[in-house]
C-alpha cells in the first residue's frame, strides 16, 4: 500500500462535523510522507493525524468551539502492540498530568465541555519519555482552540513544530543533523505570504507543542499580547506591548497589531538557527570559512525554517513614514572584523571559522585606524522624533545587513536583504565595499537594539549587535542608568559577553539612588536568565518596561524573579540599593552550563 502524502494545511479551517454546540471528530495516526518545503526536496516518514478517514495533516487537525461547546472526540490506535498517550482532550482548565490511554489497536471516546475561552493544543505519543520523542512522532500535535462566547474577531492561528535527527552515518558526508523547524508544517521561503492592507488589525494566535522555546519577533510593528497560557489553561488577559515575545515549550500567546506601514515584513523565531540555512531539506555542511564572500546565500533566499512573510499593502489616505525630512542627523557606521579578537571557539560541527572579532564602530568624524575593531559594537543613542540617516560602510569581506529592532521604520530601511522594500524595489545586501543607508524617524523612547540580519549564526555571534538607545533629551538622566548588553556567542555553549567582555569591568552604582539598568538580550541563539543578586541571593528588582514599551502600572512588581529573555527582547528594571558592598547581575544560559557575571560594586552616597 502506497504510503500518503501529509496534507500542510494553515489552521484556517477546524476540522469535525458539527451539530448544534457539539464537534464530532475522529482523529488516526497515519504514516505519511512530510514535505517541509516542496514535494520535489528530501521529505520524512512521520505519523501525522488524520481527521474523520481523511488524509493525514501536518499540523493535526484544529479542533475548536465556542465555550459553551462540546467535543466529542474518537481516537484511533493503529499500532497492534503499543497503547497511545494522548493530552490535551479535556475541559479547559486541564492539569497538567491529565492525559488519556487508547489501548493497542484500538478506539477510545472522550466527551468534554470546552470550558474556559483560550489557544490550546493535544499531543500524542507511543512513548513514556516525552523529552526524547522518536523523530516521527515528533508531528503528533494539533490546536484546540475555545472561543468566547462574544462575537470572536477574525484570526489566525500558528502552531510551531519542531523535528530533529541524529547524524546518519549511512548516508556518508556532509556528516550533519537533519533539523526542520516549521510554523503551520511549512518552512520559509515555502510556506507563502500573508497579504494585509494597512490599517488592518491583525490577530494571531501561536502554539507551541515543540520542544524548543522560540523568541516570536515582528518586523516593523509592536504587537500587543492580549493573553498567554500553556496547553492546559489560559491564565487570562495580558495587555503588553512588545517586538518579541518567548514562548517556552508547551505555552501559547494570543496577540494584535495595526499594520502601519506598507511593504514587505517578516514574523520569525529569534533564534539564529531556527531561521538558518542549515534548516534547508538538503543538508548543509558548516562553511570551513563563515567571513567568505560566498559562504553561504547571504539574501532572504538563504534562510529556512520559521519565518513568515507579510507583504501589507497601501491604502488610500493613510499616511507613511517619513524616510527623510529636515533635520535629518548623519550617522556613520563602518562594519569591520579583526582576527583574533576573541578566544577561538571549540572546534565543534557548529564553531568553524568563528574565530573573527566582527563589530558595528561609530564613524562620523572618519574612519578609525585599520587595525581599530573594538570588543563590543557601538552604542546609539537617538533623540525621539529627529530624524536620522545612518550609512552603514562594509569594509568586512562578507556581505551584511542590518536591522534596526524594534524601530518603527519605512520598510526599505528594514534590513532583509532581498525582501525588505518592495514598492517596489527592495533593498539589497551590504555588499564588501559597499555602503546602504538606512533613513527613519525614532517614534518611541526606550531600549532597543541593531544587529547583522544577514548570515546571523556568524555575524550576530561575533558581534555583530549593539544596543540602541531612544531617549527624550529631558528625561535621559545617563548618572542614573545603567546599559548591559549580553551579546555573542552563547549558542556554542562557550559563554555570552556582557558588555563585551565574558569577564565584564564592574558597575559602580551609588547606594540609596534609584538606578535604571537596561538590559539587552541578542545572543545568538540561546535564551538567557539574568538576575540581580549579593552572595547568590536575590535582590529585588523591578522591571518597568519590555521592548521600549512601558509595563502597565499593575504588572509592575517589586520581586526577586530572574528575568528570562530570548535573544532580542530588552528590558528596564529599577533598583534601589541601599546598603554598600558587592552585588552582581548573573546571566545564564538556558540549557546550557555556562554563566556570565557582571559585579556591580555599591558605593555610599
Amino acid at each position: 500500500m502506497p504510503v500518503p502524502t501529509a496534507t500542510i494545511h494553515d489552521n484556517t479551517a477546524a476540522a469535525g462535523r458539527r451539530t448544534g454546540d457539539t464537534v464530532r471528530v475522529t482523529l488516526t495516526p497515519i504514516r505519511a510522507m512530510w514535505y517541509p518545503e516542496t514535494e520535489n526536496d528530501p521529505g520524512a516518514l512521520v505519523w501525522a493525524f488524520a481527521a474523520d478517514s481523511g488524509t493525514p495533516m501536518i499540523p493535526g487537525p484544529m479542533l475548536r468551539a465556542s465555550e459553551r461547546g462540546v467535543f466529542e472526540v474518537t481516537v484511533v490506535n493503529p499500532d497492534p502492540a503499543r497503547a497511545l498517550t494522548i493530552r490535551g482532550l479535556g475541559a479547559r482548565p486541564l492539569a497538567l498530568t491529565d492525559s488519556l490511554l487508547v489501548p493497542a489497536g484500538d478506539s477510545t471516546t472522550v466527551t468534554f465541555a470546552a470550558g474556559e475561552p483560550g489557544s490550546y493544543f493535544y499531543t500524542a505519543t507511543w512513548h513514556a519519555d516525552d523529552d526524547n520523542l522518536p523523530p516521527d512522532e515528533m508531528l503528533l500535535a494539533g490546536a484546540l482552540v475555545v472561543d468566547a462566547d462574544t462575537a470572536t474577531p477574525p484570526d489566525r492561528v500558528f502552531l510551531i513544530s519542531s523535528w530533529f535527527t541524529k547524524v546518519d552515518s549511512t548516508r556518508g558526508p556532509p556528516f550533519v543533523t537533519t533539523d526542520w523547524l516549521v510554523i503551520n508544517g511549512r518552512s520559509f521561503p515555502d510556506n507563502g505570504t500573508i497579504n494585509i492592507t494597512q490599517g488592518d488589525t491583525v490577530r494571531w494566535r501561536w502554539i507551541n507543542p515543540s520542544r524548543d522555546a522560540h523568541p516570536i519577533h515582528l518586523h516593523g510593528e509592536f504587537f500587543r499580547v492580549t493573553r498567554r497560557g500553556t496547553w492546559a489553561a489560559d491564565s487570562a488577559s495580558w495587555g503588553q506591548e512588545v517586538v518579541t515575545q518567548l514562548i517556552r515549550p508547551g505555552e501559547t500567546f494570543e496577540s494584535e497589531y495595526v499594520a502601519h506601514e506598507p511593504g514587505n515584513w517578516v514574523v520569525h523565531c529569534h533564534f539564529a538557527f531556527h531561521t538558518s540555512h542549515f534548516l534547508s531539506a538538503d543538508r548543509i555542511p558548516e562553511p570551513t570559512d563563515p567571513g567568505s564572500v560566498d559562504a553561504v546565500d547571504h539574501s532572504v533566499m538563504g534562510m529556512r525554517g520559521m519565518m513568515l512573510r507579510i507583504a501589507v499593502a497601501p491604502r488610500d489616505g493613510l499616511p507613511r513614514r517619513a524616510a527623510d525630512s529636515a533635520g535629518t542627523r548623519a550617522i556613520r557606521l563602518v562594519v569591520r572584523a579583526a582576527l583574533g579578537m576573541h578566544d577561538p571557539a571549540p572546534d565543534t560541527s557548529l564553531s568553524a571559522g568563528y574565530t573573527e572579532g566582527l563589530a558595528f564602530m561609530k564613524a562620523d568624524d572618519g574612519d578609525p585606524p585599520r587595525d581599530s575593531v573594538p570588543a563590543e559594537s557601538a552604542m546609539l543613542v537617538l533623540t525621539r522624533g529627529v530624524p536620522v540617516a545612518i550609512t552603514v560602510v562594509n569594509q568586512m569581506r562578507a556581505p551584511t545587513a542590518v536591522h534596526w529592532h524594534g524601530m518603527e521604520v519605512p520598510s526599505w530601511s528594514d534590513g532583509i536583504p532581498g525582501l525588505s522594500g518592495g514598492l517596489p524595489k527592495v533593498a539589497p545586501l551590504i555588499m564588501p565595499g559597499d555602503s546602504f543607508v538606512a533613513r527613519f524617524t525614532p517614534t518611541r523612547s526606550g531600549t532597543y537594539m541593531y544587529h547583522a540580519h544577514s548570515n546571523e549564526l556568524h555575524q550576530i555571534a561575533s558581534g555583530l549587535a549593539g544596543a540602541l538607545l531612544v531617549v527624550d533629551p529631558a528625561s535621559y538622566h545617563p548618572r542614573t542608568e545603567r546599559l548591559v548588553t549580553i551579546t555573542g556567542d552563547g549558542y556554542l555553549g562557550t559563554g555570552a559577553r556582557i558588555n563585551g567582555s565574558r569577564h565584564p569591568e564592574a558597575l559602580t552604582i551609588p547606594a540609596g539612588v534609584p538606578i535604571r539598568f537596561r538590559l539587552i538580550s541578542i545572543t545568538a541563539d540561546w535564551s538567557i536568565t539574568a538576575q540581580l543578586v549579593q552572595d547568590s541571593i536575590a535582590v529585588p528588582w523591578t522591571m518597568v518596561a519590555k521592548d521600549a514599551a512601558d509595563l502597565p502600572r499593575a504588572h509592575q512588581v517589586n520581586d526577586t524573579r530572574p528575568w528570562r529573555a530570548g535573544p532580542g527582547e530588552s528590558a528596564d528594571f529599577l533598583v534601589r540599593i541601599t546598603t554598600p558592598g558587592a552585588y552582581a547581575i548573573r546571566v545564564v544560559g538556558n540549557g546550557t552550563d555556562w554563566t556570565t557575571v557582571l559585579p556591580i560594586t555599591v558605593v555610599p552616597r
